[in-house]
């Protein structure tokens, strides 16, 4: 929490801990009404849970629904953007009708709800490797994400591309200030 420009560490008490599986990648929504985050009980089978905020409470854990968990495959690392007043849900999934290991999917979350339509980051986004760790940074319309497959210069590298949600430009690699060839 900030305070008069000095950050400070803050506590959240927040119902997500689990015994049965890891937990992480958590994100806030706009308001911070909602909080989402991976539920893994293996690192190949996550879903994403949300709990929801009712004046200093928050409720108990909820398994999102069809089509953001899909049966069978790994569905994480949740990241929620806001573009032109609208909320959308980033994840990475592994599901079979992607373009090959995980891919970068979002829907747009409206009333705190996400409507039916998901979509696929598409083949500018997305290849036959994996996508992972979206990030969508609405003050400057840059979509930052790792792939193991686009061009870089070894494992995992940091993309980004300028665009809005369903239509992003050219990808371009982050460079070598963040990105180096794996050791």
């Amino acid at each position: 929490m900030k305070d008069s420009n000095i950050w400070e560490l803050q506590e959240l008490d927040l119902p997500i801990a689990s015994q049965n599986a890891h937990v992480g990648n958590g994100c806030f929504s706009a308001d911070s009404t909602r909080f989402y985050y991976s539920n893994c009980p293996d690192p190949s089978s996550c879903s994403i849970y949300q709990i929801n905020k009712s004046g200093e409470a928050w409720s108990e854990p909820i398994r999102l629904g069809s089509p953001i968990n899909e049966n069978g495959s790994s569905n994480t690392q949740p990241m929620v953007a806001t573009f032109d007043d609208q909320e959308f849900l980033y994840f990475s999934s592994d599901r079979p009708s992607g373009k090959g290991g995980y891919d970068i999917w979002f829907i747009e979350i409206k009333n705190g709800e996400a409507t039916t339509r998901l979509r696929n980051m598409g083949t500018r986004i997305n290849t036959t490797g994996n996508e992972i760790t979206p990030w969508f940074d609405s003050s400057d319309t840059t979509f930052y994400f790792s792939s193991n497959k686009q061009m870089g210069f070894g494992g995992y590298d940091i993309f980004k591309s300028k665009g809005e949600p369903g239509k992003f430009n050219t990808i371009e690699n982050a460079g070598t200030e963040i990105n180096s060839p794996r050791g």
